[in-house]
């Protein structure tokens, strides 16, 4: 009798739901959340497609979603293998994770109502990295244990112990109430609180880390980067295949190509984020990038730039509209050769100043405008100014022997697009 009754209870445990609510649409969190819901829902349109379209029209007709506690526990299970990829540790295991991701996750904030109150009212502070992972922060300040990287290790930790206490909020952090859209800045500017709990407000701190690119000071300016699906069927769907192909072992990578674009005169911070993805992704060696640029999957993915200061500010958002720029063998050789100069310029002229170093970061400059140019109008001229002004340096004599083999390669490869 004991026996059916623990049987009855498991199932009926097994059986519960959990209502996952989006935040609504004008809310950056929003995003967030379908970054951590894909990442489970791509897994299961690959074993289930009828469920994962019956879970997806529910997310974007409705706006919420039930799960189970063995859904819940599968999705966590993918959240600690994303992050564990993305932080490329050394084992599978949350102090590990804590230790990279403590580093690389977004900015709280102070202003108006505290983030730390708000990771507080969370109560998914179960992870504590000075008992558990040997971790000294003594005399650090007390918002250490109520960040990003806390609440989605004690999220992850708690659904895989399965003992999910949900949480009424009124609240959420800062960054993931971040308004966008123009009509907000008018006079149909939304009311920043929303009624939630704290599972859903924790997918989307899942996501907000998963989906982190890095923070990047240009002058006296802070932006932090981020790239999520756009909610559409192809980006939902093809979630896990487009983070483990981009952000496999290349999360510090990325950024430091993102700062080398940036630092190149007159290429803007937009060009400088598409072009240093693109590079990023003509290092792939991997059949499944070509069924992601075959079907132009890297467009339903969307680049995020926030201005970091009191509060969070979205200042940029477009698709990464870089398929054009990698999908034949040329163009991916092009961009290959113009991040290999970049790194020659940058890294020589931390030791040495002179004219070649400066004509040579001006080809490149230009190059880098030329080549998105003709990417998006298909100008032809563009082109041939790039190929015009590399050729101008590379018939230097004191020009290095590297330089000008890397500036023949882009010379050649140039002129072969314009034919």
């Amino acid at each position: 009798m004991l026996l059916i009754s623990m049987s009855i209870l498991r199932w009926w445990v097994l059986r519960v739901q959990y209502k996952i609510t989006l935040l609504p649409e004008y809310m950056l969190g929003r995003f967030f959340q379908l970054t951590s819901l894909s990442i489970y829902l791509s897994k299961l349109a690959t074993i289930d497609e009828q469920q994962f379209n019956n879970i997806y029209t529910h997310l974007i007709e409705d706006g919420f979603v039930y799960l189970t506690i063995d859904e819940l526990q599968q999705l966590a299970e993918l959240l600690l293998e994303i992050l564990a990829i993305k932080f490329k540790v050394s084992e599978r295991t949350l102090c590990e994770i804590y230790k990279k991701g403590v580093e690389r996750q977004p900015q709280a904030y102070m202003a108006g109502a505290k983030d730390l109150e708000i990771f507080k009212s969370l109560q998914l502070t179960s992870f504590d990295p000075v008992k558990r992972c040997n971790v000294n922060l003594k005399g650090a300040k007390k918002d250490v244990y109520y960040n990003y990287i806390i609440t989605t290790i004690s999220f992850i930790e708690t659904v895989l112990d399965g003992k999910v206490n949900v949480v009424k909020i009124s609240d959420v952090p800062m960054l993931l109430k971040a308004l966008f859209y123009s009509y907000i800045r008018g006079s149909e500017k939304r009311e920043g609180k929303v009624r939630i709990d704290n599972i859903s407000v924790a997918l989307a701190t899942s996501g907000a880390i998963i989906s982190f690119i890095g923070r990047l000071k240009i002058g006296e300016n802070l932006y932090e980067h981020f790239i999520v699906p756009d909610g559409s069927l192809a980006s939902i769907s093809n979630s896990v295949l487009f983070y483990n192909l981009v952000f496999r072992n290349t999360y510090d990578e990325l950024l430091k190509l993102i700062q080398s674009f940036t630092n190149l005169e007159g290429v803007s911070l937009a060009k400088a984020f598409l072009m240093a993805v693109a590079s990023q992704v003509t290092k792939i060696r991997d059949r499944d990038l070509d069924e992601l640029l075959r079907n132009n999957v890297l467009e339903r993915y969307l680049g995020i730039r926030i201005s970091v200061s009191k509060r969070p500010d979205v200042l940029w958002m477009a698709p990464l509209t870089v398929t054009n720029l990698v999908n034949t063998g040329i163009k991916q050789e092009i961009i290959d050769v113009l991040s290999s100069l970049i790194n020659i310029t940058q890294r020589e002229s931390k030791v040495a100043k002179d004219e070649n170093l400066k004509s040579l970061a001006s080809v490149v400059s230009l190059c880098v405008n030329n080549l998105t140019e003709y990417y998006f109008t298909n100008n032809q001229d563009a082109l041939i100014e790039c190929s015009r002004n590399a050729v101008a340096v590379s018939r230097s004599s004191e020009i290095d022997e590297k330089i000008k083999y890397l500036l023949n390669r882009l010379i050649t490869k140039v002129r072969d697009l314009v034919r």
